[in-house]
């Protein structure tokens, strides 16, 4: 039997000085590029998308070890943190960790 262990981190975020989708989509797209590109995790914007100052992002891996999620989800959040600087400001986050077994 084979165990994993998914890692989620819900992102919410606040975009201050956005006043349309063209802007919000600009802070979202960059954040989820960079994100993909330095991790190498997976990302998508969740919930609801047609507001233009709040936005949810996902970012999921798995992994067999806990404590490398634990701190590679740390990472991630200081660098989300770091990128939106200037730009947005994380307003809250959730980190799950879920075990799965296959076979």
């Amino acid at each position: 039997m084979t165990k994993s262990i998914i890692a989620v981190l819900t992102l919410f975020i606040f975009i201050p000085h956005s006043h349309s989708k063209k802007n919000k989509r600009s802070v979202v797209n960059s954040l989820k590029s960079k994100l993909i590109n330095k991790f190498q995790v997976s990302v998508s914007e969740i919930g609801e998308t047609e507001k233009w100052q709040t936005a949810t992002i996902q970012v999921v891996h798995i992994s067999k070890d806990l404590k490398t999620l634990d701190s590679i989800f740390k990472k991630i959040l200081l660098s989300s943190e770091q990128i939106l600087i200037g730009k947005a400001m994380l307003s809250n986050y959730e980190l799950e960790f879920i075990k799965h077994k296959i076979g």
